[in-house]
């Protein structure tokens, strides 16, 4: 089965010191960086699944899915900077 769902690409931009904005960021997620099944294994029941995960959830409601990435110094044309991908989800 396969359902087609809706992804939003989000950049942001700061003159923050990248290293800050990055602890700001982890604060503000929670974590399923485990992964989804160790996360899911001890659920037997819809409620426990749920709680699981939003036991996860940081202040923003949102969980990171991955580790992050910190990407190559780049110049989009302002200058100097430095990247990283972080991929974040809503269970629910």
């Amino acid at each position: 089965m396969s359902r087609t769902i809706e992804v939003r690409h989000c950049v942001h931009v700061s003159e923050r010191p990248f290293d800050e904005v990055v602890a700001a960021f982890m604060l503000a997620t929670g974590s399923v960086e485990e992964g989804f099944g160790s996360v899911a294994a001890g659920a037997t029941t819809r409620e426990e699944f749920e709680a699981a995960f939003r036991a996860r959830e940081g202040s923003s409601g949102l969980e990171r899915l991955t580790k992050p990435r910190a990407g190559p110094e780049s110049d989009d044309g302002g200058g100097d900077c430095e990247e990283s991908a972080i991929e974040v989800g809503v269970a629910f």
